[in-house]
């Protein structure tokens, strides 16, 4: 990184990479499910404090360097570069990072050059997603509302700010940009869309009443109202 404040640029990411390079070795590991219980779970845990911080978080003196060497960095940090991936998919993933790597060879970067690299390989528009993750503290929880209307589900999906002690007093106004998933029996990948507003409708066509979905996406809580 070119400076501390981008320290997470090294951390973060080779704590999510040292997974998927055991998983691409070693598949039947399940190594996946140790990442949830070692890294993701305790992301979660400290993010929903109040006194948490962002994953980007300005450095000035070297003496506030280790501040920062901690789950935030390392874990939610993995924890969004692995949602990362899984939105704009692996082939994509690594021709941005191909094109990442080449590029700022023997360089320093910043956090901003890896999302120009992947945004382009990828066509989405990864600056505007991942900086709602990194820029600022915490993570939201989604809560799904679906009702049957003749053979179509529609689904209320809303967004507000996780506190683990109930109180989101100052938090009210705080948004991210979060990509979903939802799966059907027909189709694993039915429909995709980043929820960026604090609520959104969507209609699921050619559904029973008998057939379930599944609404992921890679990171937050999800709650059925």
């Amino acid at each position: 990184m070119e400076w501390w404040t981008d320290l997470w640029l090294n951390e973060g990411f080779a704590s999510w990479i040292e997974y998927l390079c055991v998983d691409y070795c070693h598949p039947e590991f399940d190594i996946w499910t140790q990442f949830l219980a070692q890294d993701y779970a305790q992301a979660l845990s400290l993010d929903a404090l109040s006194n948490s911080h962002p994953i980007e978080v300005i450095v000035g003196p070297p003496s506030e360097v280790e501040e920062i060497f901690d789950t935030i960095s390392y874990s939610k940090g993995a924890s969004v570069i692995r949602m990362l991936h899984n939105w704009i998919g692996d082939d994509d993933f690594r021709k941005g990072m191909n094109a990442y790597l080449t590029k700022y060879e023997y360089k320093n970067t910043k956090t901003v050059d890896l999302w120009t690299c992947l945004a382009a390989a990828s066509g989405k528009p990864v600056m505007e997603v991942m900086k709602t993750w990194t820029q600022q503290m915490g993570y939201p929880v989604l809560t799904v509302d679906a009702k049957q209307e003749g053979n179509n589900r529609v689904l209320s999906i809303s967004q507000k700010k996780f506190c683990a002690d109930g109180n989101i007093k100052g938090f009210e106004d705080m948004l991210w940009q979060v990509p979903v998933t939802i799966a059907t029996p027909q189709n694993p990948t039915a429909y995709k869309f980043v929820l960026d507003k604090t609520s959104a409708t969507v209609t699921i066509e050619g559904l029973k009443p008998t057939d379930w979905i599944k609404v992921t996406d890679h990171f937050t809580f999800l709650k059925w109202a």
